[in-house]
């Protein structure tokens, strides 16, 4: 048997945000794996797993829809993160305003305990490996949008003695099954025999399989950490991972041809996809965008020392291992 209304009529329940969405939704699959855990109530633009609220974060919530639920805690996936993808106001109006509507929404109803997804790219791209404790300094607006959210997490902590803002959680590149992202984009094109690495072979790319970020969470949900404190973790493969270490692993675990690509100068491959901006304003889309020509570039390098210093078991300490698990559900 579930759980039960209480005194009040009410029934306890986890609140999520981006339910519906690729960390959202295998978080949800996961964590209705664990014995004996609450109901999850999912906002969510898109239909997805849980009890589905349709809800649009960038406006204020409706208090009223959620009056049946003692929530315990929220997990804030919703998020736009794609980049490039979205116009500027966009970041600003789901990571900010989408965030002060959620944290409005806890203050009604009373949840003290937050689980939030930033993002590593709360720093710039450098070949320095990052800490939780260095200072962010973002140059996208992604980035930026999400040191923003960041901080009003920080200020909704610092409201009121005995709140728990769970974890402050900032995720490498997240891949995995289902995953139409940056790692899905390099599979196809190293399938197709039709990638090129920019400038060099050593950029430095965290990352992390989506099973380990969910099953983080839901570690993090079943070992609560005391209140008053703000845990920041990032999350990645504990071990530093190059470009090319991650071609090598795609091209061994898909079956993909073994090619030596070859090596194009950053500038020159930064040029010539300036005109494809032009085209996909024409509604041409060819997937070539100087964003992603720089992404390949840049480093993007951070430490999970926090994260593997708890008692969670990572299920893939190795890029290959993560790999290999993300062809096998393909």
């Amino acid at each position: 048997m579930g759980p039960q209304p209480d005194a009040t009529g009410r029934t306890a329940a986890l609140l999520v945000t981006g339910g519906s969405g690729f960390i959202g939704s295998r978080f949800i699959e996961e964590y209705r794996q664990v014995p004996g855990v609450l109901p999850i109530v999912n906002l969510d633009l898109l239909p997805g797993p849980g009890i589905h609220i349709e809800c649009d974060i960038r406006q204020p919530i409706d208090v009223e829809q959620l009056a049946d639920y003692d929530f315990a805690a929220c997990v804030h996936l919703a998020a736009l993160a794609k980049e490039p993808g979205y116009e500027v106001h966009e970041y600003y109006d789901t990571n900010v305003d989408g965030t002060e509507h959620v944290l409005n929404l806890c203050r009604s109803v009373g949840i003290d305990h937050v689980v939030f997804t930033s993002t590593m790219m709360v720093f710039a791209p450098t070949d320095e490996r990052r800490a939780e404790t260095d200072i962010p300094d973002p140059n996208t607006h992604y980035g930026k949008s999400k040191l923003k959210a960041e901080r009003l997490i920080e200020a909704f902590l610092q409201e009121a003695p005995g709140r728990r803002v769970g974890v402050n959680l900032r995720p490498a590149v997240v891949f995995g099954p289902n995953d139409i992202g940056n790692f899905e984009r390099l599979r196809k094109q190293v399938d197709r025999n039709a990638f090129v690495y920019i400038g060099r072979r050593t950029t430095v790319k965290s990352c992390v399989h989506v099973d380990d970020v969910s099953g983080f969470i839901c570690w993090l949900l079943q070992h609560p950490h005391p209140p008053g404190h703000l845990h920041q973790y990032h999350v990645a493969i504990p071990t530093e991972v190059t470009i090319e270490q991650i071609v090598t692993a795609i091209q061994m675990s898909f079956g993909s041809r073994r090619t030596n690509f070859p090596i194009v100068p950053f500038s020159l491959a930064r040029a010539l996809s300036l005109p494809f901006v032009g085209l996909s304003r024409l509604g041409l889309e060819t997937g070539i965008h100087p964003r992603r020509i720089e992404k390949l570039f840049e480093s993007t390098n951070i430490s999970a020392d926090p994260m593997t210093g708890t008692a969670y078991d990572f299920r893939y300490r190795s890029l290959e291992a993560a790999v290999e698990a993300w062809a096998s559900h393909a």
